[in-house]
């Protein structure tokens, strides 16, 4: 496997910063960033969020960035990436290796360029560790801070969440569906080109619980309740790594869903955007 603290070119279509810009003196813009736990929908609220605001996305989520896991990571269809640019998605091999400092490092041009086009960057994902890795290196400015608390890095942070009957059931949901579009098939095919139960990739929630299924050691059944515990506590993980965070704004879905969209339309409605 590759060294994960390898020099990682800038994104595709990403041009870099001019010198004495990007890594923490980006001359302009807001930064919205949109947090919880693993089902609780945060991508098809921020897909709403960039429609209404002329907004990009930048991934944070440390598995999205490889290409070939796509079911079990809920990757973003070619469709929904249509409705909004995508950045920090299917960037590197499965097998390499990835860790925060590739992503600080850049994540932080990707947001610089959605900023030098006028437009809001707004950070998705759901591991904190980026995040706060992310938030705590780099200032930001917001164009409007009436109405805002302003954070460390002055970026506006919400942290969606959802009642927990509410979001185990919408897990085990996400789960059978995985299992019934074809989980098993992306494994295999993954397993095909030399990607094995060693690459930090495999060792993804919903891939490394269904390894023993593949290797004969269990039943489907039992793997995908695995699944479903594993993503149960990682949820209940990602939720404490949030409430440790600072200024965060919790909104609830799905009853504060509409009130929160009309109070990011109005704290953002000051923000300079091209038209689209």
């Amino acid at each position: 496997m590759k060294n994960a603290n390898k020099k990682f070119p800038f994104p595709e279509g990403v041009d870099a910063p001019p010198e004495g810009k990007g890594a923490d003196g980006v001359a302009a813009g807001g930064v919205l960033v949109i947090c919880g736990p693993t089902a609780v929908g945060k991508s098809g609220f921020a897909l709403e969020v960039c429609t209404r605001l002329n907004a990009e996305i930048v991934s944070s989520d440390s598995l999205l960035v490889y290409k070939g896991l796509d079911i079990g990571t809920a990757k973003p269809t070619p469709a929904e990436r249509k409705l909004a640019p995508h950045y920090m998605i299917d960037i590197i091999s499965p097998l390499e290796e990835f860790n925060a400092e590739c992503f600080v490092s850049m994540a932080k041009k990707c947001i610089y360029d959605i900023q030098a086009r006028g437009k809001l960057p707004v950070i998705v994902g759901g591991t904190g560790f980026y995040l706060e890795a992310l938030l705590s290196g780099y200032s930001f400015k917001i164009a409007s801070g009436r109405g805002i608390e302003k954070t460390e890095s002055n970026a506006l942070i919400v942290c969606l969440t959802q009642e927990r009957s509410k979001l185990y059931a919408a897990i085990d949901a996400r789960v059978d569906g995985m299992i019934a579009a074809g989980l098993i098939s992306e494994i295999q095919a993954l397993r095909s080109i030399g990607v094995t139960e060693q690459h930090q990739s495999m060792q993804a929630i919903g891939y490394k619980e269904l390894i023993p299924y593949l290797n004969g050691e269990i039943g489907l059944g039992q793997a995908t309740e695995n699944i479903k515990q594993a993503s149960r506590n990682y949820a209940k993980r990602q939720l404490t790594w949030f409430r440790g965070m600072k200024n965060l704004t919790w909104v609830t879905l799905p009853d504060e869903r509409n009130s929160a969209m009309g109070w990011l339309n109005k704290t953002f409605s000051e923000y300079k955007l091209n038209p689209k």
